[in-house]
């Protein structure tokens, strides 16, 4: 079963390895899927869409959504920005904005949401993550993954500094931090799970 949630993934070919993980898990809870990507890496290289071409003919009912990049404005813009396009692509009152990166359970996040009131604003995930091997588990959890009613999204609250997080600078909203499922965190964030190589490009990228 599927709830009233629209999975928005930020999306670049440095996380290739993850991105149909991704789409799997999120399609568990969501009652639709939207992938955005921009047409270059935000350092100025064009992008490689063949992860991209070869997910749209495995998951026709994804939506996949391509931005023209431009060096007008800095990565944080553009990551705000891909953020602004797919919650105004999405049709539900819940959107949740993950990375492709941080792969959730989807079906214990879909029991965990079911049996939620859904009576708070937002609801800030705590994430499992790794560092180099994806088998190399911290002994500290962080948080990454965002769901929030979409009629709260103003234009000013995407477009911050503070990207996904801006939610916390607002005191009128009603924000769970740190969420998990009797203690277990619902989502595992790969975001160093690389090569050298890899993260060096990674971090020149952004």
């Amino acid at each position: 079963m599927s709830l009233a949630i629209s999975t928005v993934i930020s999306y670049c070919s440095l996380d290739a390895r993850f991105l149909e993980k991704c789409i799997q898990q999120a399609g568990a809870f969501s009652k639709e899927v939207i992938v955005v990507s921009a047409d270059h890496r935000f350092n100025g290289e064009p992008e490689d869409r063949s992860t991209l071409i070869d997910l749209q003919k495995n998951y026709p009912l994804v939506r996949f959504i391509e931005l023209e990049w431009s060096d007008h404005s800095n990565s944080r813009y553009w990551h705000n920005m891909m953020r602004w396009v797919g919650k105004e692509a999405a049709s539900t009152p819940w959107i949740m904005f993950l990375d492709a990166d941080e792969i959730p359970e989807g079906e214990r996040m879909r029991a965990y949401l079911a049996a939620q009131p859904m009576d708070q604003d937002a609801y800030i995930f705590s994430c499992y993550w790794y560092f180099r091997d994806a088998t190399l588990q911290a002994t500290k959890t962080e948080f990454c993954g965002l769901l929030i009613r979409k009629d709260l999204l103003t234009e000013s609250m995407v477009f911050s500094d503070h990207e996904r997080w801006a939610c916390k600078h607002h005191p009128e909203l009603k924000i769970v931090d740190m969420v998990t499922d009797r203690g277990r965190s619902l989502i595992h964030h790969y975001s160093w799970v690389r090569t050298k190589a890899e993260m060096l490009q990674k971090v020149a990228s952004w």
